[in-house]
């Protein structure tokens, strides 16, 4: 999943485990996602106008020492290393089911989101083509967010700063999309989104 706010058509390999370099295995056969073509706007619009509580904008100049945080933990090189644990979608269903359970799918995210966090504590929202933003997921509602949880031509990443857990995505509506980190796939767990697993699968 290449950083694509300014950068030219390219595949990235997203793999499901992480590098070698940090003495754990990685994917065999690692999914391509191409991010040429990511369009300038996301569904919501209106940004910041729709943003409710637990929600914050992050300044310009703090971007930098997150691009440098996630370069660090996620992408050495060119291509996004998802650590392990994982669980990830992507395929037709996805892009097919996203209207009817995208809702769903952030309302179980952020309640997952609470159980792996403090009260006060804030997640990293990171759009390459749009605005970046701090979540307090126990002061924020599905009602009041400012971006989409599934990729609809933009990809929404979520991350907790130490990068322990978080959810990535490729841009295109058919993902990948990746949970990781043991602590969020067992609040995940403890409260799926039922429809959207039964549409779009147990995840890989």
């Amino acid at each position: 999943m290449k950083q694509c706010d300014e950068t030219g058509p390219s595949q990235v390999p997203v793999l499901s485990m992480t590098d070698r370099v940090r003495n754990r295995p990685v994917a065999e056969n690692p999914v391509m996602i191409d991010c040429a073509g990511a369009r300038p706007n996301n569904k919501f619009g209106g940004g910041d106008a729709l943003m409710g509580e637990g929600w914050q904008p992050v300044p310009h100049s703090d971007e930098p020492a997150i691009r440098a945080a996630w370069t660090a933990y996620l992408q050495p090189a060119d291509s996004l290393v998802v650590p392990a644990p994982s669980r990830s979608w992507q395929g037709r269903a996805l892009a097919r089911y996203r209207p009817t359970v995208e809702t769903e799918f952030a309302g179980k995210l952020l309640a997952a989101f609470r159980r792996c966090t403090r009260p006060g504590e804030r997640l990293w929202v990171i759009d390459w083509q749009h605005a970046w933003y701090a979540l307090d997921p126990h002061a924020a509602s599905v009602e009041g967010r400012p971006v989409p949880a599934l990729p609809d031509g933009d990809s929404y990443n979520y991350v907790a700063p130490d990068f322990r857990f978080g959810l990535v995505m490729g841009w295109r509506d058919t993902g990948p999309v990746a949970l990781f980190g043991a602590d969020l796939l067992a609040a995940f767990a403890a409260d799926p989104p039922a429809e959207f697993l039964r549409v779009c699968g147990p995840g890989e």
